[in-house]
């Protein structure tokens, strides 16, 4: 996966942990793939861990590839820690159009016109293009994300415990201690906080349509009450 390794990286060079991540910013499953390898990153360290990022948008979720050119304007217009800022911003949006790729653009610090121009510098795209080219190399079709942990692939937004088993065995066989665990929720904690969550809105959804149907009642109480007033052969 050498070729894959380029100027999109967090973390040290000298990590025993190599993580290569081919992700498009408009798919949620790389969305969620992005959340994992920044908890990694929380669990483990950037000493232990060295992520690289590759663009491999769908046409059906980035049209124009647009939000992956954006990525690389703020590349080559910024640094790489800029570029991850900006990314996860991208990542957080169910649909990255042009107006909300230079806003958000703006919040790291690039400012409107700059942005306008990257965007239609057509080397931008040939960027985007060199990588999807990449990509393919490495067995990646219709879908996404693929990531590769020291040359381990893994096909789609696996759970959190997955990778944390795969970084633990990579260092291990490289002798390496991993940095003390922060008290973080682990994706399983998360999702039991997501069935709480789940559980209150139901709760809250059972107590609206119990108000519902109350005020039903009471209004078909006032309606045949003022028929009666207006209408009094009806009763």
């Amino acid at each position: 996966e050498d070729n894959l390794q380029d100027e999109h990286g967090r973390g040290s060079l000298r990590a025993p942990v190599y993580i290569i991540g081919i992700f498009g910013y408009n798919d949620p499953f790389s969305q969620r793939a992005w959340k994992t390898i920044d908890s990694l990153f929380d669990e483990f360290g950037e000493e232990n861990i060295r992520f690289e990022f590759s663009n491999y948008p769908l046409e059906f979720q980035d049209e124009d590839y647009l939000a992956a050119q954006a990525g690389e304007c703020i590349l080559y217009l910024t640094d790489e820690k800029t570029f991850f800022q900006y990314s996860s911003l991208l990542m957080q949006r169910e649909e990255n159009t042009r107006w909300s790729l230079i806003k958000d653009a703006a919040r790291v610090g690039v400012n409107k016109e700059k942005m306008e121009i990257c965007l239609d510098d057509k080397k931008m795209l040939q960027e985007v293009l060199d990588d999807i080219a990449t990509g393919k190399e490495y067995g990646v079709r219709d879908s996404t994300p693929v990531v590769f942990i020291n040359k381990k692939r893994i096909d789609g937004a696996q759970p959190y415990r997955e990778f944390v088993g795969i970084v633990k065995e990579e260092l291990k066989r490289a002798n390496a201690t991993p940095v003390e665990e922060k008290e973080k929720p682990t994706f399983d904690e998360r999702d039991d906080e997501d069935k709480e969550r789940i559980k209150e809105l139901e709760e809250r959804l059972s107590k609206v349509e119990s108000e519902v149907k109350e005020t039903n009642t009471l209004v078909k109480k006032i309606l045949r009450f003022l028929e009666g007033i207006f209408n009094p052969q009806k009763l």
